[in-house]
């Protein structure tokens, strides 16, 4: 006999303490108050910190926030997070309800009465499907399981899946607070006649007649003063998560300023006289005759605006037409005349502008600062002389200059906005003396004409010109000097993409998770109060057969080869109640002992064991192969679903939204695949159990199994998480697969919980578009009466490059392209745009550097007779051929200043092939870029975009440098795929093919490519009626030049104190100039191509942004391994399936007493005082003690092992 020391303590090896063993009221750590007491109050911490969250997200719209894309960090702290904490609590829950499962029976039987056998011995709540187990329990009231098994079933089915669904991504706004300053304020008034330019007239220009926008802090009916949000001064509502540095196009601040209006007071003006000599009284002392006026009958309607100022670039002006008196310098003449049928009806009104300003609430977007909304916060005061130069800016609106310049580029000193073209595609009438307003009145409104001669409209009209380019007006005059700083309060809002909770879900979850926290505390409370007669945890085979004592339960142990069904012996033991009780004697090994007490009887008979019928050998339910099929085909489902779903999403650029509602469509791709892994897992750890249970027969059956590896495994009372690393170091590895993928069910559920992410995507449809116009020229500038004028061209170009502003529609930067019509589709969508094939029309510059004689560009004036050429300087080509240089010549500046000029000129034939219909030369360009250093005859300053009386003379140009540059423009067409908003706007160009090579078929046949080429690049020479001039600064006379500073982006290029520009830096400036205009150009005069047929028709796609459903790559990967590994793992667990118990299934006490019946184990072991540690043992036959056959455990060599 082995002294203590040597003999197998289970309970030491595998991790019970000391302690626990020697404890006389044993109850495990999962069931005392500290862990159930810390259990709820997490429980408590969840539903608070959940509740906050909820709060926080409904106050501030959402716990945080981005522009684009939230960080991987940020991903998965919203998406995998929270159910990562829920699987962690379910794990902790699982140990909970396992230990109040298993060792209810114990309880049960340690009460002071004992318990009935169908109430302890029979029970096996921990095999029990978990949702079944609670609701059994509470039919015989054993509140523990009660307890535990619901809180289970609330953890699993609920809170786990809904966990998985109460945050997701929405579009939110939202809103800080931070301070804001004044960025810019009015000059002071004696500075503004020269900070004042004509340039807001051509701004007014491309508003009206070009769809720009308007300028920021500007509307069509006022400007406001500018300021800016200072980030660092603010404090979000949202904490942290404030990007007030952050702008996106939707952004917008909101903070007080000053906005400026003008208002006009119109009244009809008296008539004098008759049609052939009228005059007009204000009744003011203003009576004015316009005298012909109205002598032209050959128009049906006509306009005009008189102004009180006068100067060279006009012709009326009131001051000059009987209202010389300075109180009527803020009056204009607004005429209006329609003739018909030989009648005239004529409107005419003296109207008088009065100028205000107004402290306003605005609210602009912050990436563009277009005023979005402005409210009043105080009524409008009259602003005086003292603060705005009104009669320059009244100057400026009659003569189209102002009274006094400064040396400015040309884009400032333009005089005359010729309107034209678009009143004269209108029907109107315009006289030669006709001034800017009368376009910008009609231009602002657009009414029917008939609709002026209605003297409240013609006045609302020129009001509605007078405040918009007021508005440009003060705009371009703001200053940011000697701004006085005055922070204000500025509210800044932001849509941003926002982590939400669903509030409904939330709250759902707060519920479930209160009623857990109360059963973990009405649990705690049951198992404080309830007694314990155990030792040690009953968690191995050995464990329960040191309770058995033959000399106490005599009728179990002499009976129990007749306990083959448990049928059986539930009917025999319901006879009697048990209980667990404490024996001093044997407290040296540290067990309870199981002992019967027989209630009083009526029939004092021996009790005995009646044997029904025979126990067939059979394997548990769940490791049956018709289970087996159905969990193998689920898993398989499942695997083939996500694939499935994964190629549609692929196919179809996403799945449409569930529904419209977010707690249906969380729902749907978040609770319910969640809701699926949780059913998944209560069926591994069933599966797990089992395999936990059987493990030891597997070594049992073999014969030779040492009590290490079979009785004193303690499998039983872990969890599958537990579990894992015992199966480990025993070498179980069966077992440990299982409880690997019983691991990975709460990984599976993390994944599953993210898996569906939503994302905004362009979703297409096909559709069929009609086309607006033929690929194919009919006409140009000569033949288009209509067209665009040049400087407009000029102006769309500069605004495109300097301020990103929208080009015409159909145009890229280099590309025109023949329109199609996409108001066809129907349903139009905000944001919703068209894709179909069509022509494109682009410029390809072919350029080389040139020698050219730069002297001629020293003199002006030299070349009278143009035609001939007969003075022009020569520019070689190549290949021995020249070219006439018609323009050359340029005017003079600054007296010893180094000055620079810029080129751009077309190129003529020579003499002797003047004559030809068209020359290789009248295809060409020439650029240049000059410095030297002038001597001229007298100084002269230009201000303006005009030749003055005199002009000096070049004496000599000292340390002359150039570069020379010739150019061919080449047609190029070809076919793409283009993406346009409704407004025809670009939004993407893709060429599909390559570029044409014969371009007859793109003239109609009154056009040809070269007349066609020729006319397109006389838009640079037509522009202005103004020669090259040298400069000394830094300020340019020529679009050609301004345009190439532009995309420089600064004036080093027309800098005279720098050295002349390389060829190999201007070239692709050049390039990029010509193709810009010339898209531009034909984007400016779409009716120069040809009218489409009516049934050409173009299939194309429309594309709609839309949320749709998309599946996270790393969460789709993750479940499909997993979900493979699954499948596996089933098979083999199927394949390796326990072989057929003769017995029935240990899983409750009773069955486990009936594997020791009538073995010699039980008193060997009691009478060894433990198992040792080299005995072997086995499962099989073997004679008893009773002298009977037994099927059971009994030690070598007495047991014939079962194999």
């Amino acid at each position: 006999m082995r002294n203590q020391s040597h003999m197998i303590d289970g309970n030491a090896k595998e991790g019970a303490s000391e302690q626990d063993c020697m404890s006389k009221h044993w109850k495990p750590h999962t069931l005392r108050p500290l862990l159930l007491s810390s259990t709820a109050i997490f429980t408590l911490c969840l539903i608070i910190v959940l509740e906050y969250l909820s709060n926080v997200s409904r106050q501030s719209g959402g716990i945080g926030f981005t522009k684009s894309a939230f960080s991987s960090a940020t991903t998965f702290t919203y998406l995998y997070l929270p159910t990562v904490v829920a699987v962690f609590f379910s794990i902790l829950w699982s140990w909970i309800d396992l230990d109040a499962k298993r060792l209810e029976p114990y309880f049960q039987m340690s009460m002071p009465s004992g318990a009935q056998p169908k109430d302890s011995l029979f029970l096996h709540y921990q095999f029990d499907f978990v949702a079944w187990a609670p609701i059994k329990a509470l039919r015989k009231r054993h509140w523990s399981v009660v307890f535990a098994g619901f809180a289970m079933v609330i953890i699993f089915w609920l809170v786990t899946p809904l966990v998985s669904a109460i945050f997701t991504l929405a579009n939110v706004t939202s809103t800080s607070v931070g301070d804001a300053s004044l960025q810019s304020a009015l000059p002071p008034v004696g500075k503004q006649h020269l900070d004042l330019t004509s340039s807001f007239m051509m701004s007014a220009y491309r508003q009206m007649w070009m769809n720009e926008s308007s300028p920021p802090f500007t509307t069509k009916e006022g400007a406001l003063l500018p300021f800016t949000l200072d980030p660092s001064s603010g404090k979000a509502s949202h904490s942290d998560n404030s990007l007030a540095h952050i702008l996106s196009a939707n952004d917008t601040w909101t903070a007080a300023t000053i906005m400026y209006t003008t208002s006009i007071e119109c009244s009809p003006a008296k008539v004098i006289g008759k049609e052939s000599d009228i005059s007009y009284d204000n009744g003011k002392g203003c009576v004015t005759n316009p005298g012909s006026i109205g002598a032209d009958t050959s128009n049906k309607y006509k306009a005009l605006y008189i102004g009180y100022w006068m100067d060279q670039h006009i012709d009326y002006a009131l001051s000059r037409m009987g209202c010389s008196s300075l109180e009527n310098q803020h009056t204009f003449l607004a005429y209006w005349n329609v003739r018909s049928d030989g009648q005239s009806n004529t409107t005419a009104l003296f109207c008088e502008p009065a100028y205000w300003y107004q402290a306003v609430n605005t609210t602009v977007l912050a990436s563009n600062f277009t005023v979005v909304e402005v409210v009043p916060l105080e009524p409008k005061k009259p602003l005086l002389d003292d603060r705005f130069n009104i009669s320059n800016f009244e100057y400026i609106l009659n003569t189209g200059t102002p009274a006094q310049s400064k040396r400015a580029d040309i884009i400032d000193t333009t005089t005359v906005v010729d309107q034209r073209p678009h009143l004269e595609t209108m029907g109107i009438s315009l006289t030669s003396t006709v001034t800017n307003m009368v376009g910008f009145a009609l231009g602002t409104t657009l009414w029917d004409l008939p609709a002026y001669s209605n003297a409240t409209l013609l006045a609302s009209s020129f009001e509605k010109a007078h405040q918009l380019l007021f508005a440009l007006a003060v705009r371009s005059l703001l200053s940011d000097e000697k701004v006085v700083p005055d922070p204000r309060p500025c509210f800044h809002r932001q849509n941003l993409r926002a982590i939400v909770v669903v509030r409904p879900l939330a709250l759902t979850v707060e519920i479930t998770l209160g009623i857990v926290a109360v059963l973990t505390l009405a649990l705690m409370y049951r198992c404080f109060t309830r007694p314990s007669e155990l030792q040690c945890d009953p968690s191995s085979l050995h464990d329960v057969m040191i309770m058995i004592d033959p000399k106490e339960s005599p009728s179990i142990t002499a009976e129990s080869e007749s306990m083959e069904e448990s049928t059986t012996l539930r009917m025999v033991l319901q006879k009697g109640h048990f209980r667990v009780r404490s024996d001093a004697m044997l407290d040296a090994a540290r067990n309870a002992r199981l002992s019967e007490q027989h209630l009083t009887r009526k029939d004092p008979k021996p009790l005995h064991i009646h044997k029904d019928k025979e126990v067939v050998p059979s394997r548990p339910w769940e490791t049956r192969i018709w289970v087996a099929t159905v969990l193998t085909g689920a898993l398989c489902a499942m695997l083939i679903t996500l694939v499935t779903l994964q190629k549609s999403i692929a196919d179809r650029h996403g799945l449409s939204l569930p529904s419209s509602s977010p707690v249906i469509n969380q729902l749907v791709t978040s609770y319910v695949p969640v809701v699926l892994a949780t059913f998944l897992e209560p069926l591994w750890i069933l599966l797990n159990r089992i395999r936990c249970v059987l493990q030891p027969f597997e070594s049992l059956r073999q014969g030779d199994a040492s009590p290490s590896r079979s009785l004193d495994l303690r499998y039983t009372s872990l969890p599958p998480q537990l579990a894992f690393w015992r199966a480990v170091r025993a070498h179980h590895w069966l077992l440990v697969a299982v409880c690997a993928i019983g691991i990975s069910a709460n990984l599976l559920t993390v994944a599953l919980s993210g898996l569906f992410v939503t994302r905004v995507v362009s979703s297409e449809s096909n559709a069929t578009f009609a086309m607006q116009r033929a690929p194919a020229f009919q006409r140009t500038y000569e033949s288009s009466p209509g067209s665009t004028p040049d400087d407009a061209i000029f102006y769309v170009a500069a605004s495109s490059i300097s301020n990103d502003a929208l080009l015409p529609p159909w145009t890229s930067n280099e590309t025109f392209f023949v329109p199609f019509i996409p108001s066809m589709s129907r349903g139009s969508a905000p944001n919703e745009t068209y894709k179909a094939n069509t022509q494109g029309f682009g410029i390809n510059m072919d350029c080389k550097q040139i020698e050219h004689d730069t002297t001629a560009f020293i003199s002006f004036g030299a070349l009278e007779d143009t035609a001939a050429h007969s003075n022009a300087p020569q520019v070689a080509i190549g290949n021995g051929r020249t070219c006439n240089d018609p323009s050359s010549g340029a005017l003079g500046g600054q007296n010893n200043s180094m000055s620079a000029l810029e080129v751009l000129t077309v190129l003529a034939a020579p003499d002797d092939r003047a004559a030809t219909k068209f020359d290789e030369c009248d295809n060409l360009l020439l650029a240049g870029f000059l410095r030297g250093n002038l001597s001229v005859s007298f100084n002269y300053y230009k201000t303006e975009n005009t030749l003055g009386e005199q002009t000096p003379d070049i004496v000599a140009v000292n340390s002359l440098t150039s570069t020379w540059i010739i150019c061919k423009p080449n047609l190029l067409v070809a076919s793409y795929e283009v993406t346009v908003d409704l407004d025809g706007r670009v939004k993407k160009a893709l060429r599909t093919g390559p570029y044409v090579s014969d371009l007859a078929p793109y003239f109609t046949p009154n056009l040809n490519l070269t007349y066609f080429m020729n006319e397109t690049r006389r838009v640079f020479m037509a522009s202005s009626n103004t020669a090259d001039f040298w400069h000394d600064d830094i300020y340019v006379d020529s679009w050609f030049a301004y345009l190439i500073k532009l995309l420089d982006k600064g004036a080093e290029i027309t800098d005279p104190h720098q050295s002349v520009p390389p060829f190999i830096k201007v070239l692709p400036l050049i390039q990029d100039l010509y193709s810009r205009v010339f898209a531009i150009q034909l984007g400016l005069n779409v009716d120069w191509l040809a009218p489409a047929k009516s049934d050409a028709l173009v299939v194309g796609i429309k594309v709609t942004p839309e949320e749709r459903l998309f599946m996270s790559q790393p969460a789709f990967i993750v479940a499909i391994v997993l979900l493979m590994l699954n499948i596996l793992v089933a098979s083999a667990y199927y394949m390796r399936r326990p072989k057929k118990m003769p017995l029935t299934m240990p899983i409750t006490v009773a069955s486990v007493f009936q594997l020791f019946s009538g073995s010699g184990l039980v008193a060997e072991s009691q009478r060894a005082e433990g198992l040792q540690d080299d005995w072997k043992v086995a499962f099989g036959r073997f004679i008893g003690t009773d002298g009977k056959q037994h099927v059971g455990i009994e030690r070598r060599p007495f047991v014939v092992p079962l194999g």
